[in-house]
């Protein structure tokens, strides 16, 4: 007997609640993660991560969980005149 894939089970899957709940556990670990090494100066970058759920994929076709940070933890990321980048997200999405 050969193996045959299921195509639509499997588009099923990549779009229904047990591939969000996969998703955002993995992404709530580095959401974390980037939390405890970002600066905190004030904690205000910090404070403003947070998980933005969507469908997503060339097909739209796929749970997609991206983690989000205001506009303040640019300069921690990639650096600027003042400020020495962390690259604080980087390093939390390596492992």
């Amino acid at each position: 007997m050969q193996y045959q894939p299921d195509f639509h089970g499997m588009g099923v899957f990549l779009i229904g609640p047990d591939a969000r709940r996969i998703c955002t556990l993995g992404a709530a670990a580095r959401l974390a993660k980037a939390r405890a090494l970002v600066g905190h100066d004030t904690g205000q970058t910090a404070a403003s991560g947070r998980l933005v759920h969507g469908i997503g994929g060339r097909k739209n076709d796929r749970v997609k969980v991206t983690i989000a940070f205001d506009g303040a933890a640019v300069p921690q990321q990639f650096g600027n005149r003042h400020t020495r980048a962390t690259r604080f997200l980087t390093r939390a999405l390596e492992g």
